[in-house]
């Protein structure tokens, strides 16, 4: 099974767990992956650099946790991409 078909999946998981999460990662960048969070990182791209350096790219996600929907309401899911 690819790690792509879990983005839903990880993003459902956040969503349902997002109010106990605050609590602990109010404005921070959680990386998730199986349901579980890899690391907390200050920025999406401490995040993004950090994790990448042990697993590939698109098998994981990256939210903002924050309860205010003007910060969050955006999310990406790619399946296809390089980054050099």
């Amino acid at each position: 099974m690819s790690d792509f078909c879990n983005a839903d999946k990880n993003y459902e998981w956040f969503k349902e767990n997002l109010h106990e999460l605050v609590k602990s990662y109010d404005n921070q960048y959680v990386v998730i992956k199986n349901e579980n969070i890899l690391g907390v990182y200050p920025s999406f791209d401490d995040a993004f650099n950090e994790t990448v350096k042990n697993e590939r790219p698109g098998s994981f996600l990256i939210q903002l946790c924050s309860l205010d929907e003007t910060k969050t309401g955006q999310t990406f899911f790619t399946h296809r991409v390089s980054f050099a």
